[in-house]
């Protein structure tokens, strides 16, 4: 019952008027510090694992948001995607050189000039009938033996004195005799893959952004340090490396060394990466698209060329950079801020988000038609786990490179 003095017409009135405003600006409140309350969990940088450097605090991918890791004290240093609930997605890098040893070093101590004359598949008698064990009539092939038979590809052909820009002055072209492809990116609803040349070139000319002339040089620009007329005089192609991101999945990644400037105070070393990660599923697109993450590193020391051993100097210069195949929708200078809004800039989110699209697509794809699943031990003369990820890559090479599923290309 309603208390005498509270019956009056002037007060219930009040109370009928004050109870659901205040009702309505408690829910108000309630759902103002929930909203800060996400605000603050999508702000604040997730953990990376110890010895990673964030490299973007906040990025969206499948409904939620994400940060970015990436370990920089040596070349081959992994991705770790860190999603706001979930188990961290960890995206290993190689790093292979292309020059990793004298011809000496390979042939299987027969030579290069005898085995290059030779009439037969002399490197293929001697690993299987030269060796100390055997298993029947034949030795078993180990991966020490079959990793020095023959080099890695230190030069794809191409136009090897390539600077960089104006006629005759890329690496590769898909007008040449000689189109000097080294390696390729792709899916298997695609018809036209992305290729690149030792130099990263863009050998089938689908329109993504020059390394050299258009990324490092405006970024160059940018940096208040003088336009690049010579990249052969820039970036040691000789020491250049490739590697794969992601383990066994179509993302590759390159490292371009920068030779010491004259003009450029800085005593240490530096270098660039470039990952570039294909859409995996073009749905019957002709041309392949792909994502792109170009980034610098500086160090103190050696650097990449510390052979391998960690150099905790090395730091991120500048930012990553993000593009979309044929969206030049950003730039080192900021010129295309001048007509494109940020939002519709490629940006991490898109790049991440397609990276993670590659995983799950081949993970799915792999699983659904039957790959096996193989578990191999590393030994003193084998290293199964690479033999686990060739094999398993090689396959996912040649599923991309084929038609209709079956035919080749």
């Amino acid at each position: 019952p309603v208390p005498p003095s509270l019956a009056s017409p002037s007060l219930l009135t009040l109370r009928a008027f004050l109870f659901p405003w205040l009702q309505h600006y408690l829910i108000m409140v309630l759902l103002t510090l929930i909203g800060l309350f996400v605000l603050a969990s999508s702000a604040t940088p997730r953990r990376c694992p110890e010895g990673m450097v964030l490299l973007e605090a906040s990025f969206f991918a499948e409904g939620q948001d994400w940060s970015a890791c990436e370990e920089l004290s040596k070349p081959g240093g992994p991705l770790v995607l860190v999603p706001t609930t979930g188990a961290p997605l960890w995206q290993p890098k190689t790093y292979e050189p292309f020059q990793q040893g004298p011809d000496s070093d390979y042939y299987l101590g027969l030579g290069k000039e005898t085995v290059l004359g030779s009439k037969w598949d002399m490197l293929g008698q001697k690993i299987l009938t030269n060796c100390s064990e055997r298993y029947g009539v034949l030795c078993e092939p180990t991966w020490a033996n079959v990793e020095r038979a023959l080099p890695i590809m230190r030069y794809s052909r191409g136009n090897r004195a390539a600077r960089g820009g104006g006629p005759q002055e890329w690496m590769c072209s898909p007008y040449a005799e000689e189109s000097g492809v080294r390696t390729f990116v792709g899916s298997r609803s695609a018809s036209v893959d992305a290729t690149f040349s030792d130099h990263a070139d863009d050998c089938t000319d689908n329109g993504f952004p020059r390394p050299q002339t258009y990324v490092m040089n405006l970024t160059a620009i940018a940096n208040g340090e003088p336009a690049i007329q010579d990249f052969i005089s820039y970036i040691n192609f000789t020491t250049m490396a490739d590697g794969l991101v992601g383990g066994v999945n179509p993302n590759v990644v390159f490292y371009f060394p920068v030779l010491r400037q004259n003009f450029s105070g800085f005593g240490g070393s530096r270098y660039w990466t470039m990952v570039a990660s294909p859409v995996p599923d073009m749905q019957g697109g002709h041309e392949q698209s792909v994502w792109f993450r170009f980034q610098q590193v500086v160090c103190s020391g050696a650097g990449m060329a510390a052979g391998g051993v960690p150099d905790r100097s090395c730091a991120l210069k500048g930012r990553p950079q993000y593009y979309d195949t044929y969206w030049y929708s950003s730039s080192p200078a900021n010129i295309t801020n001048q007509w494109i809004p940020p939002e519709a800039m490629a940006n991490a989110s898109g790049f991440y988000s397609n990276l993670i699209a590659v995983k799950r697509f081949w993970d799915k794809t792999l699983a659904e038609e039957g790959m096996m699943l193989l578990d191999l031990p590393d030994t003193a003369a084998n290293n199964g786990s690479w033999l686990v990820q060739q094999a398993v890559h090689a396959i996912v090479r040649s599923m991309i490179s084929r038609d209709d599923t079956w035919h080749g290309r």
